[in-house]
């Protein structure tokens, strides 16, 4: 019994435990999120500053870039202009060529024109003066010509070095720059990525957060439930102490009615042994049956009463009227009761008393034995359903 009362603390007890460990549980998970929150926060914030520099770096190249296509398309609108110069300069070359050409031919019939001109010798000097002079200024225009020229081709040549440098540079600057740019994606790409698992996490500790409060409501209301416990506990240890009292006092009213069966089998047996002997014809009168005195425990708990040994009586009284009184004790194994009505009450052997609780009749009973103030009955008939018990009403028949 003990066990059994303790049990409810017992399992309030594991329940609290359990509520704590769960707690602990998951306060220690709590903490390792915000430790690895606080974690992520950091990297996020490295990766904005890389992402910021690489922003930064990317503008630079962006700039660097637009100023190496500016001056390609600068170079390129060069070597357009040194091609057209150099066109105009090999056109005219080509031009200069042909009016050597023709004057080296018209040199070449100077003498013939010379002999033929005779009558007019003073035209002569002038002519090859004229000649000679833009002969020599051919040369000279000729001679800026390819120089010209050779710097045109030197200067072309250069910028078409210098177009293929850029070129390349321009090439590793696109190929920087989309590097950049994947990284930048592939950055971007992981900062959202933290950034799901932050807003992920944040929501797993509030809702951590959330469990650890509903535990600690929990926790709370198992105190509580554990204090009424306790509480529950006094009171019905208390009540077991009552009961042990009550107990004690039972056991000892138990003895007494063992006491009480006791007497009444041996008063049995002597009250068959007479019968048999009366049966048997025997003529020779014997004495009395002396039987023990029945003591018999009232339900209130009254001062026990000794009744003491009666002998058989026949007598009855002169006028009759139904008697009534109650059942002090029931032994339903030996099938007999115990009614507070005796000799003294007009009760004799014999008489038949009907069993009533409340209005409801439920039973008969016929006396064995008649005392002076108590007598003992056997139990004829029970109505099905009920069960003769102390305090049950009886009437004489």
């Amino acid at each position: 019994m003990e066990i059994k009362r303790n049990v409810p603390l017992i399992i309030l007890l594991i329940l609290l435990l359990v509520s704590g460990f769960i707690a602990m549980k998951f306060y220690s998970q709590a903490q390792k999120l915000f430790e690895k929150n606080r974690g992520l926060e950091e990297d996020i914030a490295k990766l904005s500053q890389e992402k910021k520099e690489l922003l930064e770096e990317n503008a630079q190249l962006d700039n660097r870039a637009k100023k190496l296509e500016e001056r390609w398309r600068n170079i390129q609108a060069e070597l357009s202009r040194v091609e057209r110069e150099k066109e105009f300069l090999r056109d005219r070359y080509e031009m200069i060529k042909r009016e050597k050409e023709i004057l080296e031919k018209k040199l070449e019939q100077l003498p013939q024109r010379e002999v033929s001109t005779k009558k007019i010798p003073q035209q002569i000097p002038q002519h090859w003066e004229d000649v000679v002079r833009e002969k020599a200024e051919l040369q000279v225009k000729l001679e800026k010509l390819n120089k010209g020229l050779l710097d045109a081709k030197a200067e072309i040549n250069k910028l078409v070095k210098e177009n293929k440098e850029l070129s390349i540079k321009l090439d590793q600057l696109i190929q920087d720059k989309e590097k950049l740019e994947n990284e930048l994606a592939f950055k971007e790409r992981t900062l959202q990525v933290m950034s799901k698992d932050l807003v992920n996490e944040r929501e797993a500790r509030q809702t951590i957060s959330k469990e650890l409060a509903k535990l600690r409501k929990e926790n709370m209301d198992l105190k509580q439930e554990i204090v009424l416990a306790r509480e529950e506990q006094l009171q019905i240890q208390n009540r077991l102490k009552e009961a042990m009292n009550e107990k004690v006092d039972l056991e000892k009213r138990v003895s007494q009615v063992e006491k009480i069966l006791k007497e009444k089998s041996l008063m049995f047996q002597q009250l068959k042994e007479e019968l048999a002997r009366a049966l048997k014809g025997t003529k020779e009168e014997e004495p009395a049956v002396q039987l023990p005195p029945i003591v018999v425990k009232p339900k209130d708990s009254s001062t026990k009463e000794k009744v003491s040994q009666a002998q058989v009586s026949s007598s009855v009284p002169s006028t009759f009227s139904p008697l009534k009184g109650s059942i002090l004790a029931v032994n339903e194994k030996e099938r007999f009761v115990v009614i507070d009505l005796g000799q003294s009450s007009g009760v004799k052997v014999g008489s038949k008393f009907d069993v009533f609780r409340g209005k409801s009749l439920i039973g008969s009973i016929e006396v064995v034995e008649a005392r002076e103030e108590i007598s003992a009955a056997d139990i004829k008939d029970v109505v099905k359903g009920y069960s003769l018990k102390e305090g049950d009403l009886v009437v004489s028949k």
